[in-house]
């Protein structure tokens, strides 16, 4: 590994792990996916803020075509975000 492969701490992005239950789903026993529209709102602006990568940790991440959707619905481009688990 030469110095030129070594990346400033400033050029890395940020990673939020999202666990999607109790977090954008508030549905309380949770058999269902309900996203909050106002929370997936203060998401967008993070990552906006942030340029932050997302990792989908929760069982949700099995439904990712349906999240990917959902996502996409509500301004978030998950192409330049989204992180495989």
């Amino acid at each position: 590994m030469t110095e030129e492969d070594i990346k400033p701490i400033s050029s890395l992005r940020p990673i939020i792990f999202l666990d999607i239950d109790g977090v954008l789903n508030c549905t309380k026993h949770n058999k269902q996916i309900h996203f909050e529209a106002s929370h997936l709102k203060r998401l967008k602006t993070i990552i906006e803020k942030t340029n932050a990568l997302i990792v989908l940790s929760t069982f949700w991440r099995h439904f990712h075509e349906y999240i990917t959707y959902v996502f996409h619905r509500h301004g978030i481009d998950v192409a330049s975000c989204m992180l495989p688990l």
